[in-house]
Order: structure tokens, then C-alpha cells, then sequence
């Protein structure tokens, strides 16, 4: 299979992520209990995919721009491998900052294992106060310099690369520390996809990748989430965890190793399932303007001791907490009857970076690769309500900074 520029193109990438989740659902050997699909959520939910795809069609109908020279990048350029320099710095600090948050704050070590540190912190509801802040800011531009890294190649040798790589993928280490598999699989495929973008950008060239590294990969990914599963659940669990996630199996479950299999699948299927009971219990009458997709950011300001309200009290209009709602949940909590219009701008954006990637474009470099991933799962969750949205940060902070130090040079 030779993939492209062309094969990330935002109607491709949502196409496939639905047709895998209506595969899955139709095939899944199980049932959902508590569950009603209305018309009204139905016709709601083409419809916020039909806004999504008329805004990639509206901007084919738009006069097209030639980049400025703001966003267009030459490898030649010393400028942007001064500021390449300042970046990877940051990411760096981030990183330091981090792993003392985790050791030395939080005492990941003394945990017996990874889930466990996972659940203390949930449980006594740690927070690293104004180190969190920092670390959560600045680490992701780590990830920015492996990135223009990939393409410019400023960093060579082995020691180096891989340097640069441990800091860039700290996000995946994080991941592992909390045993959060989602982080991990949006990480890979923001990776993978960047691989694509440079090897078509850099080289002329399609990236291939066989059928059997493809089942490889995903017999990776499955063998983790079971991994993860047997830390949590035993055969006198399973019961109780098939009646929390409403789940009627067409057999009896009578293994572990089968219940994580069927949990997997969950896992893929249950973002749309749990997008009927939101929508058909807050409708499209909740307005959060923004605040729940984008609590991360939001989150900050109660270091400087704004009044703002947790992530919990946000989601506590929802049906429950702790499940995906497809890419579009977060949207009816924030804007309600105008998630129409924001499908739309979204399509447009989508289009609109995608177009960026002709056009030597600094920002769609940085930008598409998260977004394309973001579309990848979109039938499964919204990726921008966690920690992806520092990196956007980071993005338009090393936008910035490359605009300034250029105007000044």
C-alpha cells in the first residue's frame, strides 16, 4: 500500500474512520442496553458530518492565496535554525520539569505498577500547581523540534537523532507512566503521519507499508490493551464491568483474555453509543463557548486565582464521565445549535491546512499531522479536549517566535 499527500486528504481520513466504526459496530458480538437512537440524534449526527464536509467543499470554491513569506520555510535558512535551537530548549525544560513531576512530585517509583500510579493520582486527585503548568506547556515543544528535525535534518548523527527523538516522543513515556493507551495510538499516528508528509515533501516519493506491518501494529496495539485489562479486571469483575458499560454479549464471557477482546472493541465502538445517550440527554441547549474541548488551556488560569470551575463540574451535565463521545460531543456541550456552523469552520480549516502542505507551508507542517489524527479517531473521541491542545499552543508560540526573530533580523 504507497500512501501520499493525497491519502490524508480530510474527507479520506473521515471517510475511513466511520467505515471502520460501522464494520465494528455491525460485526461486534454484543449489544448496548440504555441506549436510544433517535431520529432527531441521527439526523443530528449526518448532519454535523455533512457541515464538516460542505466546509471542505466550500473551500475549494474559494480564491486560493500563495503563502506568505511568514509560513514558508528553506532549509538554508539560519534563522530558523537559530529558533530551532530556542525551541528544542524548551521542549528540553518541559521534559526536566516533567519527569520531576512524576519521580520526585508524585512518586511514580514507589508505585508497584504504572496503573497503580495511574489510579492514585485520579484517586487523591494530585496536582502539580504551577511545575504542572510549566511542564504541561513547554514539554510539547520537544515534539515541535523533532518535527522540524524530521524535515531539516538540523540534528544529525546517532546520538543526536536519537536524543531528539527521546525528547520529542516524551508524550509516549507519559503515556506509559499513566497507562493511558489513547495518548499512545494518536501519538503514532501523528508520527506516522509525518513520515508520510516529509518522505512526499522531502523526498518525491510515496511512504509503503505492507498489509502484515499494518496487522503487526495492531496485534501491538491490542496485545497492550490487554496487558492493561488484566491489571484491572477479574473473572468475578467482569459482570459488573459488562453491566457498567451497558454490554449484552451474545455469550457467556468466561475469560479474561476474551472480555479484553470484547473490551477492545468497545473501546473502538462505544464513542458513537455514548453520543446518543449525551445528545439525548443535553440535547443541543448546553453552551460552554469552548470550555469543555478546550479545558486544558482553560485550566491554566486558576493558577493566577480565577474562579474556574473543574473539569468535573463541566462535565457533570453529561450523561456520565470517563467515556468518549465521538468527536462531536464536545461540540453539542459547547456550542449546542451552532455546532453546525463550527463542523463547517472546521472543514474549512481542515481544507485549508491540507492545502498548506502544497504550499511549503510552516503552520500545516506543524498543524495537519495532529489534525489528520484527530479525524483518524473521529468516530471515536475528541482528541483536542486533552493534552494535544498544548502542542497547538506550542505551535502558534514557535510561529510566533520564527515571525519575530525574522522581523528583527
Amino acid at each position: 500500500m504507497n500512501l501520499s499527500i493525497s491519502s490524508l486528504h480530510p474527507l479520506k481520513l473521515m471517510t475511513l474512520s466511520w467505515s471502520i466504526w460501522l464494520i465494528l459496530f455491525v460485526l461486534m458480538p454484543v449489544s448496548y442496553g440504555n441506549v436510544e437512537y433517535r431520529v432527531a440524534g441521527v439526523i443530528t449526527l449526518l448532519a454535523l458530518l455533512f457541515c464538516f464536509a460542505l466546509g471542505v467543499l466550500f473551500f475549494d470554491m474559494l480564491p486560493k492565496r500563495p503563502p506568505t513569506s511568514v509560513v514558508r520555510m528553506s532549509i538554508e535558512s539560519d534563522i530558523y535554525k537559530f529558533v530551532f535551537y530556542i525551541i528544542l530548549v524548551a521542549g528540553c525544560f518541559g521534559v526536566l520539569l516533567k519527569m520531576y513531576e512524576h519521580f520526585i512530585l508524585h512518586g511514580l517509583l514507589s508505585q508497584p505498577s504504572f496503573f497503580a500510579y495511574k489510579l492514585s493520582r485520579m484517586q487523591n486527585q494530585l496536582n502539580s500547581g504551577l511545575i504542572g503548568v510549566l511542564s504541561a506547556l513547554t514539554y510539547p515543544f520537544g515534539l515541535v523540534a523533532l518535527m522540524l528535525n524530521i524535515k531539516f535534518q538540523y540534528l544529525t548523527g546517532v546520538v543526536k537523532k536519537t536524543a531528539i527523538w527521546l525528547i520529542g516522543c516524551f508524550w509516549f513515556f507519559d503515556a506509559v507512566f499513566l497507562s493511558s493507551l489513547t495518548t499512545i495510538m494518536y501519538l503514532f499516528a501523528f508520527l506516522f503521519i509525518t513520515i508520510i508528509l516529509n518522505n512526499a515533501l522531502n523526498r518525491d516519493q510515496f511512504t509503503h507499508i505492507s498489509w502484515l506491518k499494518l496487522l503487526i501494529g495492531l496485534m501491538v496495539v491490542i496485545s497492550y490493551f490487554i496487558y492493561l485489562t488484566f491489571f484491572r479486571v477479574d473473572l468475578d469483575f467482569i459482570p459488573i464491568a459488562l453491566e457498567a458499560r451497558a454490554l449484552i454479549p451474545n455469550f457467556d464471557i468466561d475469560s479474561v483474555f476474551v472480555f479484553a477482546i470484547i473490551n477492545f472493541l468497545h473501546y473502538l465502538v462505544h464513542g458513537v453509543v455514548e453520543w446518543f445517550r449525551l445528545f439525548n440527554h443535553v440535547g443541543l441547549d448546553v453552551h460552554y463557548l469552548g470550555a469543555y474541548q478546550f479545558y486544558p488551556i482553560v485550566k491554566i488560569f486558576s493558577v493566577f486565582g480565577l474562579n474556574i470551575p473543574s473539569f468535573l463540574e463541566l462535565a457533570a451535565v453529561a450523561h456520565k464521565t470517563g467515556v468518549y463521545t465521538t468527536f462531536f460531543g464536545g461540540f453539542i456541550l459547547d456550542f449546542g445549535y451552532y455546532s453546525f456552523l463550527a463542523a463547517f469552520v472546521l472543514g474549512v480549516l481542515s481544507m485549508s491546512l491540507y492545502n498548506g502542505l502544497f504550499n511549503a507551508s510552516f503552520v500545516s507542517y506543524l498543524v495537519y499531522p495532529i489534525l489528520a489524527a484527530q479525524l483518524l479517531f473521529s468516530s471515536i473521541m475528541n482528541i483536542f479536549s486533552g493534552v494535544v491542545v498544548y502542542y497547538l499552543v506550542s505551535v502558534l508560540l514557535s510561529v510566533v517566535l520564527l515571525h519575530t526573530y525574522k522581523r528583527h533580523e
